[in-house]
């Protein structure tokens, strides 16, 4: 899956926040494609919308500390 909060189309990429817990940080557009698929296959996670949803602000999804940045980047990977 392609970052559409970016306009070279780069690969959204997870990685970990400031606690060590695995993040995204997103276009809020792309929010409830992603959220099918981690509740499809019972992900736990946070989820931060932008304050105004029609801004260039991103959004955020925060898991579970359980969960590895590898396990979910293959999950989005497998969008494409």
């Amino acid at each position: 899956m392609r970052d559409a909060s970016t306009t070279d189309k780069t690969p959204i990429q997870v990685h970990n926040n400031s606690d060590g817990r695995p993040c995204l940080m997103i276009a809020p557009v792309q929010v409830p494609q992603l959220q099918v698929l981690f509740d499809s296959v019972g992900l736990k996670y946070t989820f931060e919308e932008p304050a105004d949803p029609t801004s260039q602000q991103l959004a955020s999804i925060v898991f579970e500390s359980e969960t590895s940045c590898e396990e979910i980047q293959a999950l989005i990977d497998h969008l494409d």
